[in-house]
C-alpha cells in the first residue's frame, strides 16, 4: 500500500503543472525564472506533504512510557556483541579514504568524490573508536553488528546452507504428498473399472476387495 501511494503520488506529482496549464495557469517564464505552473505544483505537495504529518501526528496512538517498557521487561538481553577487532577494518577504510583523497588531488578528480573519501574516513575513525570504547550506547550495537566477526561454524549452522537443506527436506515432503495422491488416484480409476466389470457380468463374479470399503 505505501509502494502504491508513493507510485501514485509521483505520478500526480508530475502532472501538475501540466494540469495546472489546462486550467489557465501560466507555463512559461521570463528568462531566468520558474513558471507559476512549477510554483504551484510545489505548493500543493508541501501542503499535501504537511497534511499527512500533521494527520498522522493526530490520529496516531502512541504508548505510555510505563507501557512501553512493559513490553521489553520480559525479554533477554543478547550476548555482548564482540568489537575488540573493529579497528582493522576500520584501519583498512582509514587507508582507503586517504587513497582517495590522494588520487583526487593527483588527478584532479570530480569534486563529488571528496563524499566517497570522507565517508570512508569517518567509518574506519568510528572502527577505530568501537574498538577502543567501553561505551553500550546504540552507536556501539549499530556499529558492532557490521563489525563483529562471525565463526564459520555458526555461519553453516545459521546460513544458507542450512536454508538449503530446510528447503530440500520441505521437496521431499511435498514430493511424498504428491506420489501419494497419484497412488490414491490410480487406485480409484483401477476400483471404479472394476464395479463397471463386475455390473457388466451381473454380479456373478466375486467383488473386488476395494468395493467391500469406502472409494
Amino acid at each position: 500500500m505505501q509502494s502504491f501511494f508513493i507510485g501514485a503520488g509521483a505520478v500526480i506529482a508530475s502532472m501538475l503543472p501540466w494540469m495546472l496549464a489546462q486550467f489557465g495557469v501560466a507555463n512559461v517564464a521570463a528568462s531566468g525564472g520558474i513558471p507559476d505552473t512549477v510554483k504551484y505544483a510545489f505548493y500543493g505537495g508541501g501542503a499535501v506533504l504537511l497534511g499527512a504529518v500533521l494527520w498522522t501526528i493526530l490520529t496516531t496512538r502512541e504508548y505510555a512510557p510505563a507501557q512501553l517498557r512493559s513490553f521489553t521487561d520480559n525479554v533477554a538481553d543478547g550476548p555482548a556483541v564482540e568489537v575488540s577487532l573493529a579497528w582493522r577494518p576500520g584501519v583498512l577504510l582509514l587507508l582507503v579514504g586517504m587513497a582517495v583523497l590522494f588520487a583526487i588531488r593527483h588527478f584532479s578528480l570530480e569534486k563529488e568524490v571528496y563524499l566517497l573519501a570522507s565517508g570512508l574516513i569517518a567509518s574506519g575513525l568510528l572502527l577505530t573508536w568501537l574498538s577502543r570504547t567501553r561505551s553500550q550506547g546504540m552507536l556501539r550495537d549499530v556499529l558492532g553488528d557490521d563489525a563483529e566477526e562471525r565463526d564459520p561454524a555458526d555461519l553453516v549452522a545459521h546460513g544458507p546452507i542450512e536454508e538449503v537443506a530446510d528447503r530440500r527436506a520441505f521437496l521431499d515432503v511435498v514430493r511424498e504428498m504428491e506420489m501419494d495422491v497419484v497412488e490414491e488416484r490410480a487406485l480409484r480409476c483401477d476400483c471404479r473399472r472394476t464395479r463397471c466389470h463386475h455390473e457388466q457380468r451381473g454380479g456373478d463374479a466375486a467383488p473386488h476387495p476395494c468395493m467391500t470399503r469406502a472409494v
